[in-house]
């Protein structure tokens, strides 16, 4: 299935900038704009400030090296980029249901990637979004700009990685719980009994 941009659906912010990086995907008209049903979304000038700022509370040692936001994708997973100093930056990836962040390419890459059917299917998941459409139906998942399929026992606290362990997810709300979650969890031994407190 070839990339394409989703008509109806998309960010409404307008022009988002990336920190620290050349304005490629801004100058090329990404911001706000969806693609392939959702499975993968650029941030706008709305999101771009809101995300970076999540991503920043739930992984503060990753923050302090000037993280900055573009992109992401059905799950709710960030693609960010850190300041290397050097001009040029690294696409990482900030996974909330999983509490886990990691460098998973360079942005030549990731730009690649996104003209190549095969390497976005991998990249994105597309067999595992395929397999949750098919379990809860055309009609049911649709994803709208502002949310995600999201873990409903998050990784991080033994949650599957199954489909039946993903629901639909406001991604805003996904971020804000999970961080906090995340947060009061991260430094625990296994098997250590939690009890949970939310701003």
């Amino acid at each position: 299935m070839s990339v394409v941009v989703d008509q109806l659906t998309g960010g409404k912010g307008g022009r988002y900038v990336v920190e620290h990086m050349r304005p490629v995907f801004a100058d090329n008209g990404y911001c706000g704009v969806s693609l392939n049903q959702g499975m993968l979304r650029f941030h706008d000038a709305e999101t771009g400030p809101l995300y970076r700022a999540l991503v920043g509370e739930a992984f503060p040692d990753f923050a302090a090296r000037g993280v900055d936001v573009l992109a992401f994708d059905w799950q709710g997973r960030q693609y960010a980029t850190v300041d290397s100093g050097g001009g040029e930056s690294d696409i990482w990836v900030a996974d909330i249901g999983r509490g886990s962040i990691d460098a998973v390419c360079s942005v030549e890459n990731f730009i690649a990637a996104l003209k190549d059917d095969h390497a976005f299917d991998t990249v994105f998941e597309r067999e595992l979004l395929d397999q949750w459409r098919g379990m809860v139906g055309a009609e049911n998942s649709v994803i709208p700009f502002d949310s995600c399929v999201a873990y409903e026992v998050p990784i991080f606290l033994g949650g599957s990685e199954g489909v039946d362990n993903l629901e639909v997810a406001d991604l805003e709300v996904n971020w804000t719980v999970g961080a906090q979650i995340y947060a009061q969890v991260k430094d625990l031994p296994e098997g250590a009994s939690v009890n949970f407190t939310f701003e």
